[in-house]
C-alpha cells in the first residue's frame, strides 16, 4: 500500500498537465501512458530496493530524492512559456538515478546516525 502512496506526486504531475494544457487524445489512455512515464523511476526504484534488500530509511531517501527533482522539473517546465520546454522531462529521466543514489547516500546517513544513537 505504501507504494501505491508514492505514485500520488507523478499523478499530481499528470492531472496538472491534462488542465493546464489540454489533451487532445483519447483522455485514459493518455493518462495512463503518462501516469507510466512519471512514475517508471519509482517503479523501477521499488524492484531494485526489493531484490537489493534495501532498508527502508534508504528507500524513502531515494523517493524523496525523485520526488524532489520531479517537484523542481515540473515547476520548470510549467513556468517556461518556450515549446523546447517540454524537453525538461528528460533531464527528469536522466537526473533521476542521480537523485535516487543523492537520496539514498543521505538516508544511510540519517540510518547510521540513528543506529550510533541508539
Amino acid at each position: 500500500m505504501l507504494w501505491l502512496a508514492q505514485l500520488s506526486p507523478p499523478l499530481l504531475v499528470v492531472l496538472v498537465i491534462a488542465f493546464r494544457f489540454g489533451v487532445s487524445a483519447d483522455l485514459p489512455i493518455w493518462l495512463v501512458s503518462n501516469l507510466l512515464m512519471l512514475a517508471l523511476p519509482q517503479l523501477v526504484l521499488a524492484v531494485t530496493a526489493y531484490q537489493l534488500g534495501l532498508s527502508k530509511v534508504k528507500t524513502h531517501g531515494g523517493l524523496i530524492g525523485i520526488h524532489l527533482l520531479l517537484i523542481a522539473v515540473s515547476i520548470m517546465v510549467f513556468r517556461s512559456k518556450a515549446p523546447e520546454a517540454a524537453n525538461g522531462w528528460l533531464l527528469y529521466w536522466f537526473g533521476s538515478p542521480v537523485a535516487v543514489a543523492l537520496g539514498i547516500l543521505v538516508g544511510s546517513r540519517i540510518e547510521r546516525r540513528g543506529s550510533r544513537a541508539a
